[in-house]
């Protein structure tokens, strides 16, 4: 059966491609319920390059073990689901045209 058949819970979203600082990242636009949610991931080679990192201006919290985004959980639920969660950090639902 091809992947595309299979009955499941999904995530729409538009990811872009940046660098920041020589750092590769990773912008994940959300699409459908999860509409005004945008996540940005940096990746790291090693624990040392972790460590380092100055979060940028234009992030507002580093939420690597924060359950509301791990996994599939995110498969499940919509902006308003997160509204509460994502007020703590003074998270605004950012609309883009």
């Amino acid at each position: 059966m091809a992947l595309s058949k299979i009955r499941g819970k999904t995530i729409k979203k538009k990811r872009y491609f940046y660098t920041f600082k020589d750092q590769p990242v990773e912008i994940d636009v959300f699409q459908g319920d999860l509409k005004g949610l945008v996540l940005i991931d940096f990746e790291f080679n090693t624990r040392k390059e972790k460590d380092n990192f100055k979060k940028p201006d234009f992030c507002l919290e580093e939420i690597t073990q924060e359950k509301f985004k791990a996994g599939g959980v995110l498969c499940s639920k919509s902006y308003n689901d997160l509204k509460k969660e994502l007020s703590k950090w003074g998270y605004k639902k950012i609309v883009m045209k």
